[in-house]
């Protein structure tokens, strides 16, 4: 789970990079364990407009959005992106 540092209290410093360093040490730590696809699920609440953002920088695609998934309203998306290439 990553969340913002607003989410923790903290003031948010987007500037510094924290959140694309983990990211980025996330997946290179599970490319040893021939991870091939990592998922990420988020909210389609406006709020998260800069999240979304924030992993389709990272190269990170929506496969999915569940309409009213937590609440009406409220619903949730699901960002993937391939780690290790197709066998072929």
């Amino acid at each position: 789970w990553l969340g913002s540092f607003n989410d923790c209290g903290y003031p948010r410093t987007p500037e510094v990079g924290i959140g694309g360093k983990l990211l980025l040490f996330t997946e290179k730590s599970v490319r040893p364990l021939d991870t091939r696809i990592l998922f990420i699920n988020t909210s389609s609440l406006s709020q998260y407009d800069t999240t979304r953002k924030f992993y389709s920088k990272y190269g990170y695609e929506e496969v999915a959005h569940i309409p009213d998934f937590y609440k009406d309203g409220y619903s949730k998306v699901t960002f993937a992106k391939r780690i290790v290439l197709k066998n072929l």
